[in-house]
């Protein structure tokens, strides 16, 4: 018994470091993708479920990024073949 304790306590280890690592693999392939003016309106909020979040400051700048959303998730796919959609949602930067 407790050989399978210390499995999962393993297996949950590396998955709980696993996941800070993978999202600063991300939010630097969004920062290198996204140019520097959509990035000064835009932030990487984090990754949940596969799908990127990011918060945009103004509807205008949803709209904007939305339109290059096909885009920017096929570069993502490239290199972290996972992601599955971004969402992005206006709040504060």
């Amino acid at each position: 018994m407790d050989n399978i304790e210390e499995i999962v306590k393993s297996v949950i280890g590396k998955i709980a470091q696993h996941q800070p690592n993978h999202q600063i693999e991300l939010e630097k392939i969004w920062n290198r993708f996204v140019d520097g003016n959509s990035r000064k309106h835009a932030s990487f909020q984090g990754v949940k479920n596969n799908t990127i979040y990011v918060v945009v400051d103004s509807p205008i700048r949803l709209h904007q990024l939305k339109s290059k959303k096909n885009i920017l998730l096929r570069k993502f796919k490239e290199v972290a073949p996972d992601i599955v959609d971004i969402m992005y949602k206006v709040g504060q930067v």
